[in-house]
This record gives C-alpha cells, structure tokens and sequence, in this order.
C-alpha cells in the first residue's frame, strides 16, 4: 500500500526515493543512492486518504513532503517535514495532484 514520492531532501542537486504509508501517514525518505536505499528521514505526516506530495516549498533547494487531502480538495505542506506550513485549498476529489516549479524563481 505504500505510495512512491522522490525528492531532493538534502539540497545536494539530487533526486532520491522515499514512499509514503498511507495507513500511517508516515514518509520514509532516502538521501543515499537510488540503488541502495536506506531510511534518513522518517516522519508522520497525513491521513489514511491523503496523496503524497514533494516540493521546494520555501525556495531553500531543499525538497520536504506534502499531502494533497482528496475529501476536502486541499494540499497541506510542509517546509520542515513536520508542521504544516502552507495550506492551500485546489481541485476538487477525484483529482490527481502534481507539484511543480511553475515559476522558475527561487
């Protein structure tokens, strides 16, 4: 059941695996190689329905997690892995959510 999420956790320019346990609400984050992973960043984060989300939120190149709640069509994301920081209601449910750098500013 768990859901796939990549990110730049660590501000190294590089992409790497984690996955989110929607039973938990829990992410589990990778920094190390792709092809040997191992847990560096835990965190609880969410609700059963909740659909990962990953992004530069803040600007500081370093990626942290999000979820976009699917009942309420809402993401609420986080800057440091663990507060809620920004919440920003978008979509309605049934939609899938994607994040991007839409701007290209840091």
């Amino acid at each position: 059941g768990d859901l796939p999420v990549a990110g730049d956790w660590n501000a190294d320019n590089k992409d790497t695996v984690g996955v989110y346990r929607p039973s938990t609400g829990q992410f589990f984050l990778a920094n190390q190689d792709v092809l040997n992973p191992s847990v560096d960043i835990a965190a609880t984060f969410g609700v059963a329905e909740d659909l990962p989300v990953a992004g530069d939120f803040d600007g500081d190149s370093k990626d942290t997690i999000g979820v976009w709640r699917p009942s309420v069509a809402t993401f609420f994301l986080s800057n440091n892995n663990a507060a809620v920081d920004i919440t920003a209601a978008f979509g309605t449910n049934g939609d899938q959510p994607v994040v991007g750098d839409w701007d290209g500013k840091p």
